[in-house]
């Protein structure tokens, strides 16, 4: 998301590319909530009558998980004498923290191959509409083929090393490769 913030030209671009990638990230915050409440649900069960208070209700089991999440004070909630509540807090790691990262990183890395994808189109499309009006400028007469004069000359622009002779040659493969009469 940063790169397109960055890459935008225009802030009418960075407000597209801000609504494009909305939609998306709630899915995956709804999805991160649903694991907080999956893990909530059995941890009020099995954890609400302890003394430390972390789950005595479901609010405080989801805010508990919720910092959890983020890993901020989680030692206090570590220092259960339980296997039960360490493999308990290991699994919501596990699931909430490396599961729900790859899907946020997922859909960030597919945002921004769609979104180079589309610059990529519109460039060529740019660069083809340029080709076309060069063409052109190139063939006045609307036939389609380029006279050996205007060649020669675009080539002595591009390539002056070339002889005539090489120029020639160019210039027959050219007709008989790129003729669409053919």
């Amino acid at each position: 998301f940063m790169f397109h913030v960055v890459r935008a030209r225009e802030p009418r671009r960075v407000f597209s590319h801000v609504s494009d990638i909305q939609k998306p990230i709630l899915k995956v915050l709804a999805g991160g909530f649903a694991v907080i409440v999956m893990f909530a649900l059995p941890g009020f069960f099995l954890f609400g009558k302890e003394a430390n208070g972390h789950f005595k209700d479901f609010t405080t089991a989801v805010g508990t998980l919720f910092a959890l999440s983020s890993f901020d004070n989680y030692t206090s909630l570590l220092n259960s004498s339980h296997l039960g509540s360490f493999m308990f807090f290991v699994a919501f790691i596990l699931v909430n923290n490396i599961f729900l990262m790859s899907v946020v990183l997922d859909i960030t890395i597919n945002f921004y191959t769609d979104a180079e994808r589309d610059q990529l189109k519109s460039e060529r499309k740019k660069e083809m509409q340029g080709i076309v009006k060069a063409f052109s400028y190139l063939d006045p007469s609307n036939e389609g083929i380029i006279s050996f004069r205007v060649f020669k000359a675009v080539m002595a622009y591009l390539r002056p090393d070339l002889s005539t002779l090489k120029l020639r040659i160019l210039y027959d493969i050219c007709g008989t490769r790129c003729d669409p009469q053919q």
